[in-house]
């Protein structure tokens, strides 16, 4: 049978490695805690890139809008101009603003 001081030191050397796999362990939690803490903060600005996009591709489809209806105003404006001078006097017009 084993001593009791053979005993103790067995006790010892086990609750001494238990308390460095602990320690061990309490360094990896707090290693994986500080790289979710980083992901979260990486998608908290991913998502508010995505927000800043959608709102930039909002006001692009808002311009696109206003430009389309000005593009189909000034048609229309065009082609008031033609009826009123003609297409002859039109082309002659615009053949004169071209640099030859």
């Amino acid at each position: 049978m084993m001593e009791q001081k053979e005993m103790l030191e067995l006790l010892l050397q086990k609750v001494t490695d238990l308390e460095l796999g602990l320690k061990e362990q309490k360094e990896h939690n707090s290693a994986v805690a500080q790289d979710i803490k980083e992901l979260k903060e990486g998608h908290i600005m991913i998502k508010q890139a995505v927000l800043e996009t959608n709102q930039n591709v909002k006001n692009i489809e808002t311009s696109l809008e206003h430009l389309s209806h000005q593009v189909s105003q000034l048609s229309e404006d065009q082609k008031s101009v033609r009826e009123i001078l003609g297409d002859h006097e039109v082309a002659i017009r615009t053949l004169r603003r071209k640099p030859v």
